[in-house]
């Protein structure tokens, strides 16, 4: 958010630092753990390459903002103390030049020129006509150098898009919250849950649209506190869901509105949430719920439940379809 929405009237590189590492100094104070940084580097990276935000690709991104917190990381784990004014600042300098040797790294491995050539050839250019160390060191050109990057390349999702998928992930948190069945089964939620991811990937037609909702939703659900077993059962159960669901579209052709399409790639995503339950109770030793009522009863119920969503998703989107709501949604992209 601070990188989209907090601007500073500079036309300088990395001067967004400010917010970014005043935000993971604070992280790293309120939680005092040993890896808080780089989780925080990590999950920003995630989003920020499902986003679509960085000049050079979701990969640069998600490395870059990933150093940020593993450099900060490492650190404080040298210097300790980041409520320190002598601490803290040498370990965001720390961390903020790692993503600055990242972005330089992978720019010339890919032969983009990095956005700081750029804004030191405009000043050069414009102030003392030094050409020859721009030519040589950044553009390798003897044009002047534009504004328009290689490489850079539109955002994969807009922001009308960005608002439905994060409401969709929302919707998925509310329903675990407050649709319950009285039912004792597992995996009855499903139903609830497949049928919003499903609706996800019709209303939003992109690879990687039902996994940002399983991601989101499932750092929503972690910070909640839901789940029976912490915040990271719950945050791997919820984006296995949806990175499940993506898959099986993106082999059975992306069409959610199919109703056989949305019944199987709607049962593989619920299944993968049991997988995820399962591995992790195995992993752990901690007894799962579903145990008590038997691995093939449960097994059964994630897999029914999970197709009826599909199925009551697919039929959603039908019925939007008939209503003219992606009608609308054409004229708002």
């Amino acid at each position: 958010v601070a990188k989209i929405g907090l601007r500073l009237p500079l036309q300088l590189p990395g001067h967004s630092g400010i917010f970014w590492m005043a935000i993971v100094i604070v992280a790293a104070g309120v939680v005092p753990k040993r890896g808080a940084a780089s989780l925080v580097g990590l999950t920003s990276g995630v989003i920020a390459a499902f986003l679509g935000m960085g000049d050079f690709g979701a990969l640069n991104t998600f490395l870059s903002y990933t150093m940020v917190g593993v450099g900060t990381d490492l650190a404080l784990w040298l210097l300790r103390n980041p409520e320190n004014l002598v601490v803290a600042p040498l370990a965001a300098t720390l961390g903020h030049l790692a993503k600055f040797l990242v972005k330089w790294s992978l720019a010339t491995l890919a032969g983009a020129r990095s956005s700081w050539c750029r804004y030191w050839s405009d000043w050069t250019s414009a102030t003392s006509g030094h050409r020859m160390w721009t030519r040589s060191r950044c553009s390798m050109t003897d044009q002047p150098t534009s504004n328009a990057e290689p490489g850079v390349r539109g955002r994969y999702f807009s922001t009308f898009q960005l608002i439905l998928l994060a409401l969709f992930a929302a919707l998925i948190v509310v329903a675990k919250i407050a649709l319950r069945l009285p039912l004792q089964l597992s995996g009855h939620s499903g139903i609830f849950w497949m049928a919003i991811m499903i609706v996800a990937a019709g209303v939003v037609p992109r690879v990687g649209a039902p996994s940002l909702v399983g991601l989101t939703s499932g750092i929503l659900a972690a910070f909640l506190g839901l789940g029976d077993f912490g915040a990271l059962n719950t945050f791997l159960s919820y984006t296995a869901v949806g990175v499940g669901t993506d898959l099986a579209l993106l082999l059975l052709g992306r069409k959610p509105d199919n109703l056989v399409i949305a019944v199987v790639a709607a049962t593989i995503g619920h299944f993968c949430k049991f997988l995820v339950k399962w591995g992790m109770g195995v992993v752990t030793g901690a007894p799962v719920g579903f145990v008590a009522l038997g691995l093939a009863k449960a097994m059964i119920g994630y897999i029914v439940f999970g197709a009826l969503g599909g199925l009551l998703g697919a039929l959603t989107l039908r019925a939007l379809r008939r209503a003219g709501f992606f009608s609308y949604l054409a004229e708002k992209k």
